[in-house]
């Protein structure tokens, strides 16, 4: 037969979960709050860099490939930038990782405005430069 608790040992018992739930919680916060490191950039920059590249390919191949199909790859591309730039602003680095994360989203913008405009020889340059200026932070940021 099933011991039957008090109310009293039920309330003992509702009071330790509790303050199990509240330890994991801050717990849980004062992970979120720690500096993430240049691993979490790198993740991000190699993200964008591979963005960077599909776009330029596409924009190099745009006369050849159908006008509809071309716009929605694009607008897909140009969502997935959009999602990658935010990430990139959204992560709390520490002090040493500032500046590339500054230069990545300025990187950030530059595909996107690409990607996003008018399909031409400037936006198949800036995304090429992109790329390679994406490559270099990329390597920087494994050191």
């Amino acid at each position: 037969m099933a011991e039957r608790w008090t109310p009293r040992q039920a309330l003992h018992q509702a009071i330790g979960v509790l303050i199990v739930a509240a330890l994991i919680a801050v717990a849980i916060a004062y992970i979120k709050a720690q500096p993430q490191g240049r691993g979490s950039l790198k993740a991000e920059v190699s993200a964008l860099r591979s963005q960077a590249a599909e776009g330029a390919v596409v924009l190099e191949r745009g006369d050849k490939l159908d006008r509809r199909f071309l716009r929605a790859h694009l607008g897909q591309l140009a969502h997935n930038v959009t999602r990658t730039r935010k990430r990139i602003a959204d992560l709390h680095l520490e002090p040493a990782v500032q500046g590339s994360q500054r230069n990545a989203l300025d990187l950030a913008s530059r595909v996107e405005s690409s990607i996003g405009g008018v399909v031409d020889d400037h936006a198949r340059a800036t995304l090429r430069r992109s790329k390679s200026e994406l490559e270099r932070l990329e390597q920087d940021l494994e050191r």
